[in-house]
C-alpha cells in the first residue's frame, strides 16, 4: 500500500488514536479493522478504517470512512498496519489461555479414558486401605478372636464441674491452665449457668405473611433487635446523635425508620410502587448543596436571634417515638422546654420573604389579620414534619420559624390529633408491609450496612 504520509500514520499509533484491531480470515485473505480517532477534531466520531491482506502479508486494498478513504490509501488505514507491526515486534501476538477452546474432563497431566462398566469398581472410600496399621497390630488382630476399635469414643459429661476434673487430671491440663486468656482457659473458667436460647440467624429464616404488622417471624426478629428498643436506650441514642448529620449513628438510625422529614415522600396510594422511595431513603445520593449549606448557616442565626429574645433552646438529636419506634424525628430544638422548634430558611433569590409567601404553592398563607396559616398539604411537607416532630417528642405545640437574613416570620402550630391519626395509620401500614421487609433483605445480603455503634446497642 502506497502512502505518502506514512509518518503521519506512525504518529496515530504513538498518540493512542488507534483502537482495538479486529481480525477476520476468509478465503485466504485477512481483514483488519479498527477505529482511528481524527488528529484535529477531537469531538468528531472516529473513522472506521480497514485493510485486506493475503496470507503472505501483502496489502491488497484498504478503505476508510474519511475523505481520503475512497482513494484506497489513507493514514488511518496505514496506522492499523503500524499497530500490527508494533504488536508483533513486542511479542504481544501469542495465544492466551482464553484463546484455546475449552476441553471438558481434561486433567492437568492426562485425560482419563473410557472404561467398560464391568471394569469399574463402585465402592466407597476405605480408610484402612490408605492408612495401613503397623505389622505388630496386624499380627495381634489376626491372632485375636475379637477386634477392637482404634477410634476413641467421645465421652459425655453431666456437669461442668465433672468436665473440669477430667481436664485437670488429663495430660492436656497444662494447656487449660497456662497464663493468659486463651479459649481453652475461658472454657475451663466458664460460667456453667444455662443461657437463654438464641433465636436463629436472620439468613436462616424466610418471610411469612406481611398483611398484619410483625406477623412475619424474620421481620419481627430484626425489628426486636434493631428497631424496638427500651426507653432508656432511646434516650441515650438522642444524646449520642445531638450533632445529627455529623454522626454516622444518626444516619443509620434514620435509615431503618420513617422520619418526620421524609414522611411526605411515602407513597399515598397503595397502587404506587414503593421502590423509588425505598431506594432514595435507604441509599440516598444527595449529600447537600449550596441551599442546604445556606440553611445550616441561617438556622444558627435564627437560634442566636431567639436567644437574644430571652428564649432557651435545647439542641436535640434523633428522637425516636417510644410508642412507635419505627417513627423518628430530628427537630431543630426544644424551646423553653415546652415547644418544638423547627427552622426553615428557603433560598428566595431576589424576592422578599413576603413576596415568596404570596405565590400560589407556598407552604404558608398570609391572613387578613396579619397572621399566617401553615398549609396542611403543602408541597414541601412542613406541616407533616412539624406534627410528627411533636408526636415523637410529646410536645403539645410547635414554633415554625421561616428565616431570612433581613426578615422572618414565626408561626405557632398546635398538635393536630386527627391529622396524625390518619397519616400515622398509613405510614405504619407502609412500613411493615413494604419498608421493613426490604430493610431485612438488604441487611441479610450485606447491602445495608450499620455502624458498629448501632450494632452494639441491641
Amino acid at each position: 500500500m502506497e502512502n505518502l504520509k506514512a509518518s503521519e500514520a506512525y504518529q496515530y499509533l504513538h498518540s493512542g488514536k488507534v483502537g482495538c484491531v479486529l481480525a477476520y480470515k476468509h478465503d485466504g485473505f485477512v481483514y483488519l479493522k479498527a477505529n482511528v480517532e481524527p488528529s484535529q477534531c477531537l469531538n468528531n466520531s472516529p473513522h472506521s478504517a480497514w485493510v485486506m491482506l493475503n496470507e503472505n502479508g501483502d496489502v491488497q486494498t484498504a478503505g476508510c470512512t474519511c475523505v481520503a478513504g475512497p482513494g484506497r490509501s489513507c493514514s488511518h488505514a496505514a496506522a492499523i498496519m503500524w499497530k500490527v507491526e508494533n504488536a508483533v515486534r513486542q511479542g504481544k501476538t501469542g495465544l492466551a489461555c482464553t484463546d484455546r477452546q475449552n476441553k471438558w474432563n481434561a486433567g492437568s497431566q492426562r485425560n482419563a479414558g473410557q472404561r467398560k462398566m464391568k471394569d469399574v469398581q463402585f465402592k466407597r472410600h476405605c480408610r484402612q486401605k490408605i492408612y495401613q496399621p503397623s505389622t505388630t497390630m496386624q499380627s495381634s488382630t489376626t491372632t485375636s478372636s475379637t477386634t477392637t476399635n482404634s477410634r476413641q469414643e467421645a465421652r459425655l459429661f453431666g456437669t461442668h464441674e465433672e468436665w473440669r476434673k477430667h481436664v485437670l487430671a488429663s495430660p492436656m491440663a497444662g494447656l487449660f491452665t497456662c497464663p493468659g486468656s486463651s479459649l481453652l482457659q475461658l472454657c475451663l473458667d466458664g460460667d456453667p449457668s444455662p443461657t437463654t436460647p438464641q433465636s436463629p440467624p436472620l439468613h436462616n429464616l424466610s418471610h411469612d405473611d406481611h398483611h398484619t404488622p410483625l406477623s412475619c417471624r424474620k421481620c419481627r426478629t430484626f425489628y426486636d433487635d434493631y428497631v424496638n428498643m427500651p426507653t432508656a436506650q432511646l434516650e441515650n441514642i438522642e444524646k449520642l446523635t445531638k450533632a445529627q448529620s455529623k454522626v454516622q449513628l444518626w444516619h443509620d438510625m434514620r435509615r431503618v425508620r420513617i422520619t418526620a422529614s421524609t414522611a411526605r415522600k411515602v407513597p399515598i396510594r397503595s397502587t404506587t410502587s414503593p421502590e423509588k422511595f425505598l431506594s432514595e431513603h435507604l441509599y440516598p445520593t444527595f449529600h447537600g448543596n449550596a441551599a442546604t449549606r445556606h440553611g445550616a448557616v441561617s438556622e444558627e442565626h435564627a437560634r442566636q436571634f431567639l436567644n437574644t429574645q430571652g428564649h432557651t433552646i435545647e439542641n436535640k438529636g434523633l428522637v425516636v417515638c417510644p410508642a412507635k419506634p419505627w417513627l423518628a424525628a430530628s427537630p431543630d430544638g426544644v424551646m423553653n422546654k415546652e415547644m418544638l422548634l423547627e427552622i426553615k430558611s428557603p433560598v428566595l433569590g431576589k424576592k422578599s420573604l413576603r413576596e415568596a409567601l404570596a405565590t400560589k404553592n407556598a407552604e404558608v398563607t398570609p391572613l387578613a389579620d396579619g397572621h399566617y396559616l401553615l398549609a396542611s398539604n403543602g408541597p414541601k411537607g412542613y406541616y407533616m414534619q412539624v406534627q410528627l416532630g411533636m408526636h415523637c417528642t410529646g410536645l403539645p405545640r410547635a414554633l415554625l420559624v421561616i428565616w431570612n437574613n433581613t426578615e422572618h416570620i414565626e408561626i405557632q402550630v398546635p398538635y393536630d390529633k386527627h391529622f396524625l391519626q390518619t397519616h400515622i395509620t398509613r405510614l405504619r401500614t407502609f412500613y411493615f408491609t413494604h419498608m421493613l421487609p426490604k430493610i431485612v433483605d438488604d441487611f441479610v445480603k450485606g447491602r445495608l450496612q450499620l455502624c458498629n455503634t448501632y450494632l452494639t446497642l441491641k
